[in-house]
Order: structure tokens, then sequence, then C-alpha cells
């Protein structure tokens, strides 16, 4: 009814009938188009946590597969705005040392986005200050023992006993 008015309007104005229609009709076939291929996008994008990095793929057409290694994580942004919130996903932005290799992580689960960044930072303490062979157990120590006040990473690392695994 909207584009109907609208249509209505320009031709009552003097504008040609194909131009007052053909607009909205082009307007209203790219939204359709924009919608239906949602679902593919959603598929397009990926993560997988392996032992060194993070890989992450994204693209629809131009597909793209990205390692970001733990080390080369600077900052781990998660983002949510009021859509986001409602349907309980979150977006997270990934900064490294390059800026050829920032991310982007778009429609994770809150909880699994949280999880994600307490895991990614870990991983990426560890690998900065020069572990390479660690167990999972490692990460939640380093964690609890560089959270105590005055504690850097790598004191927390040589507490625990780390010092050996360092390369």
């Amino acid at each position: 009814l909207v584009f109907g008015t609208g249509a209505y309007a320009g031709v009552a104005n003097g504008y040609p009938a194909s131009l007052a229609w053909g607009g909205p009709a082009v307007g209203l076939a790219l939204f359709l188009v924009n919608m239906a291929l949602i679902p593919r996008r959603v598929r397009a994008l990926g993560y997988a946590e392996r032992e060194d990095d993070l890989l992450l793929r994204s693209g629809l057409w131009f597909r793209r597969v990205m390692a970001v290694p733990y080390g080369r994580l600077q900052y781990l942004d998660v983002k949510d705005g009021p859509v986001q919130r409602r349907f309980g996903i979150r977006t997270l932005e990934f900064q490294t040392a390059s800026a050829a290799t920032d991310a982007t992580l778009p429609g994770i689960p809150a909880a699994e986005a949280d999880r994600l960044r307490e895991e990614l930072v870990a991983r990426g303490q560890i690998r900065s200050i020069g572990v390479s062979n660690f167990e999972p157990h490692h990460l939640a120590e380093l964690a609890a023992a560089s959270s105590t006040a005055g504690s850097s990473a790598a004191t927390a690392a040589i507490s625990l006993g780390l010092a050996a695994l360092v390369v």
C-alpha cells in the first residue's frame, strides 16, 4: 500500500509511470533477495579452535579462511546491540598485531561468546610468553593465577611451573 501510494503520487506529479513504479519494485526485489540469502550467509560463517590458532571462515561468493595465531591476539571485543540481546547473540571482534588479520565473528550465542572470549584471552596470554605446549587445565590455572593483584601472566606461568614448557 505504501509503495502504491508513493507510485501514484509520482505519476500524479508528472513522473513517468516506469520510474514511479520501477524504483519501489527494484527496492522490494533487492529486499526479498537479501532476505532469501540470510540462511546461506549464516551457514558461510564459521570458526574452529585449533592448538595454535583460531580458524575463521566467512564469505558467500568470495570465501575467506583466516588463521589467527593465539599469540597475535591483542584485543578481543564482545559486542551486542539491542537486537542482538533480544535474540541472545553477540559479535566477537578480534584485533591482532597485523591489521590484515583483524576479524569479526557475528552471531555467536551469548554463552559461547563468553566462553570463547575467556579461553582465547587465556590462550593468547600463554602464547605471548612463549609457551607452546600446554594442557587445557593450564588455561584455568593461568587465568586464576594472573587475576591475583600484581601478578602478570609471565609470573603466573612461572609460579605454576610452566617455565619448563617455554620454548
